[in-house]
């Protein structure tokens, strides 16, 4: 893949890619599904799982990038597995992308119109997104990154505060008896809490683009990891402060968590409309992000300009985005989602064992 210098990222940039991916429309989804699939306080145990095995996925698609500095995940695949296995690959891949970018503007949608404005049509909420995000990387991944550079450091104030101002109604007794049904239900929602780190794979995209490859590991695990300890810290103050039953009947737990308690005299008394002015942003930065992932990814299996591709993805996104019909219907399509990251953590690691395998081959070809 031909890159240029316009094209090169940072190591403070690639932290910030990693973070602003992954978080978001798990924060607020996440609790909830965890919570009912494992049934006890011990959900943050299954988060912290997860997030150590994604971490660990990250690692080995980093290194997989390192064997191959000038490639994309896109074009290695096809090394290392030969082209109709590899396409195949790349074409799931890009499919998967496409369904989690759709997952998280309905999310989004969702969202704005129960809080924000009640009413409104989603579409009059997805379009509108959709072009902005299309207009941002037709400036490519340099203005990718400059956005992400902006926006996380909002974000991270904002659930600073908000994380402190929910320690108040925190209860610890909420967190206990620690596995007292045993270690099993730990591992029930595992695959659930998946979803929550969709999008650790574009690490195998934005490597190529790195100014310090060195730091590569560094960069990325720590972006990924600053979104481990937020999504665990808020799972832990949603059962500490509203109780597993609260955090099981509540379709959005983060956001009512914000709602229970309100600063008096201050510009903004209820906290969440706060959240949701910067959350708008953050979840435009993860669905641009997966968008360009999934349009480069079709691109480059067609040998195709990549801005074409961009463009007549986007209906396709849009008919996704508006299949679910009601709440369940989104919960549905993320468990699929869920099915899919436990996927691109398996291609992971057959890539890198078949690369071993063959390693004297593909170093020859």
């Amino acid at each position: 893949m031909f890159v240029t210098k316009d094209d090169r990222i940072t190591a403070n940039q690639a932290m910030a890619s990693m973070a602003c991916t992954t978080l978001g429309a798990g924060l607020l989804v996440m609790p909830r599904v965890l919570i009912q699939e494992v049934g006890t306080p011990d959900a943050w145990m299954t988060l912290l799982l997860s997030g150590v095995l994604v971490v660990l996925a990250l690692i080995l698609f980093v290194k997989l990038s390192e064997k191959f500095p000038k490639k994309t995940l896109y074009q290695y695949s096809s090394i290392i597995l030969g082209r109709p296995l590899g396409n195949f690959v790349c074409l799931l891949f890009c499919l998967y992308l496409v369904l989690t970018s759709a997952y998280e503007l309905r999310i989004l949608a969702e969202v704005i119109v129960f809080y924000l404005l009640e009413g409104t049509p989603k579409w009059a909420i997805v379009i509108p997104l959709m072009l902005v995000s299309y207009y941002l990387l037709l400036g490519g991944v340099n203005a990718l990154m400059r956005l992400f550079q902006i926006v996380l450091p909002i974000t991270l104030i904002i659930i600073i505060i908000i994380y402190g101002l929910s320690f108040s109604m925190f209860d610890i007794h909420n967190l206990k008896p620690v596995l007292g049904d045993g270690i099993a239900p730990v591992f029930n929602g595992l695959h659930h809490s998946f979803n929550s780190f969709e999008g650790y794979e574009l690490v195998a995209i934005y490597y190529v683009h790195l100014n310090e490859p060195k730091k590569a590991v560094k960069s990325f695990a720590l972006g990924l990891g600053l979104v481990v300890v937020i999504y665990m810290v808020a799972l832990i103050l949603i059962i500490g402060s509203l109780s597993l039953e609260a955090g099981m009947l509540s379709t959005w737990p983060t956001i009512d968590l914000m709602r229970n308690y309100e600063i008096k005299g201050f510009f903004f008394e209820r906290v969440e409309i706060l959240f949701m002015v910067i959350w708008v942003m953050q979840l435009c930065c993860a669905f641009s992000s997966m968008y360009y992932g999934a349009s480069l990814a079709l691109s480059q299996v067609l040998r195709y300009k990549k801005r074409p591709v961009i463009l007549g993805l986007l209906p396709v996104c849009y008919i996704f985005t508006m299949i679910p019909r009601n709440i369940n219907d989104i919960t549905r399509l993320g468990n699929v989602i869920s099915y899919f990251c436990i996927m691109m953590f398996v291609i992971a690691v057959i890539l890198y064992i078949v690369y071993l395998i063959r390693k004297k081959v593909i170093v020859h070809a």
